[in-house]
């Protein structure tokens, strides 16, 4: 991975975001472009904005790694777009809801992200499993090939593929799968889940602890139901993991 495009508002930064960001090029370089959004709260003035700007610049100095910021607060999702076809990754953090129009926004960049987009609760310290959401789509392997390619560091924890039962109880291209897989991780299980509600596996998800969701094309149709938009969703709406999306 050569380069991050990381899209934040102009909130503090929140600090484990940044230990993220220091931790990340330890073991790999790149550079970030970073593109501030929006004012988050009323009355929060440019000059507010400025001083966390600021904060970030000296963050990039400080470790001495190449970063060019955008510094006009437009939320001009095109822009994104465009930024995202010559990027790596696509980094979104610190996200609040305060309406469904802040959640329509951020779903449409996901959806249009020329690149694997990797979201982040502010309270990101690391995680030590990787869940796999798997439905044996080409958009399930996809996602699970670019994981591979973009954090070949996070290979070695715990790694859980998980399918949605959908009646037929066998994972789809079992051998395969398996045959793919445990060429990369170095502990990988397989996990039927049954099938239940979006809040239901939302919420097994959570409770697997610090644990980082990956998964295909969200609200594509190349996914199953279960594993596309209404799961993701919730588990996006929720903001208490690491959520890993990737599309071709």
């Amino acid at each position: 991975m050569k380069k991050i495009l990381a899209l934040f508002d102009v909130a503090e930064p929140p600090e484990p975001i940044l230990n993220f960001i220091r931790n990340l090029y330890i073991v790999q370089e790149f550079s970030l472009k970073i593109v501030f959004y929006g004012f988050p709260e009323p009355g929060y003035s440019v000059s507010d904005a400025e001083t966390n700007i600021k904060r970030f610049e000296t963050f990039c100095n400080d470790h001495h790694f190449p970063c060019k910021i955008h510094k006009d607060f437009k939320s001009n999702a095109e822009l994104w777009y465009e930024e995202s076809r010559y990027a790596d990754l696509l980094l979104l953090s610190n996200i609040t809801w305060n309406d469904s129009a802040d959640y329509q926004y951020v779903d449409l960049l996901i959806h249009n992200s020329e690149c694997p987009v990797l979201l982040l609760p502010a309270h990101y310290n690391g995680h030590d499993r990787n869940i796999v959401a798997y439905d044996g789509s080409a958009a399930s392997m996809y996602a699970l090939k670019q994981f591979v390619q973009v954090f070949p560091e996070l290979l070695d924890l715990d790694t859980l593929i998980a399918y949605a039962d959908d009646g037929h109880k066998d994972i789809p291209g079992l051998p395969l799968l398996k045959e793919y897989a445990e060429q990369h991780f170095s502990s990988l299980a397989y996990y039927v889940v049954t099938a239940g509600t979006p809040q239901h596996f939302s919420a097994w998800v959570e409770g697997k602890g610090n644990t980082m969701i990956v998964s295909g094309a969200k609200g594509r149709s190349a996914l199953s139901e279960f594993f596309r938009k209404s799961f993701m969703d919730e588990l996006i709406k929720n903001n208490q993991v690491a959520v890993f999306i990737a599309h071709p």
